[in-house]
């Protein structure tokens, strides 16, 4: 073994060892469960995707080692409390989903407040929208499985705002009335960030959309990471490498 050969192996092992362990189960930050039927905890369950749930106050002291996803509920009656316990701690978040976790967030305020939603300063900009539209090109994404542009109008509202900061690169699957984004991934380090400004209450006017997401959710597993390390000692860089995938 040539020395370059055995000096790969050996940072590849130890990227191994320092890559957590994430297992495939989720954390649902909730306090209250939505109005409706639409309560993520339920339908997590008739999915049988194993998750833990706690309220919001409980978040700057909840360890999230070993999630695979977590669900960050902040949508009407839960949006006070996403405020004043989740927003300041955000960096936790973006640390969580850097070491190759999975943030979901639902957020759906009545107030005009603009308050930092997501990882990397994400906010929502507060309007009300009846529409909901699928971005031309994402029509085949696992999300909108038995999904149309006209199951998502009329939800009363469909959305409370849009979404603005969004880092570049992100993929925004759905927009408002007016074209601006309302569901939106992006990557950062090694993990993901779905962040949506739909409403979860109405969210019984198409249920297949939230079951069709926590799906998702439920299949999202690391990728081996000594690839990507094989490739940063050879200098070739991770650009372009999906570190995460569906199984």
């Amino acid at each position: 073994m040539s020395k370059t050969t055995s000096l790969v192996v050996s940072l590849c092992a130890l990227v191994m060892l320092a890559q957590p362990s994430l297992a495939d189960t989720g954390l649902l930050v909730q306090s209250n469960a939505p109005w409706g039927a639409t309560d993520p905890g339920v339908v997590m369950s008739s999915l049988s995707i194993p998750f833990d749930q706690i309220g919001q106050s409980g978040f700057a002291a909840q360890s999230l080692a070993g999630y695979s996803f977590i669900l960050l509920q902040g949508s009407d009656g839960e949006a006070d409390s996403f405020d004043a316990y989740i927003a300041p701690n955000m960096n936790k978040v973006q640390s969580y989903v850097e070491n190759g976790g999975l943030a979901i967030v639902h957020y759906a305020d009545w107030n005009a407040a603009s308050v930092v939603i997501a990882p990397t300063g994400v906010q929502r900009v507060h309007v009300y929208d009846e529409t909901g539209n699928i971005v031309p090109g994402f029509e085949g994404d696992p999300l909108f499985t038995d999904v149309t542009d006209a199951s998502l109008d009329a939800w009363n509202y469909t959305s409370h705002g849009y979404l603005t900061g969004l880092p570049g690169g992100a993929d925004v699957l759905i927009t408002n009335s007016t074209g601006e984004p309302i569901y939106a991934r992006y990557g950062m380090g090694l993990g993901q960030v779905w962040v949506t400004t739909m409403t979860l209450e109405w969210y019984q006017a198409d249920p297949d959309a939230l079951r069709n997401e926590l799906a998702l959710a439920g299949d999202f597993a690391p990728v081996p990471i000594p690839a990507a390390a094989l490739l940063a000692v050879l200098g070739m860089g991770t650009a372009g490498l999906r570190l995460r995938r569906f199984v």
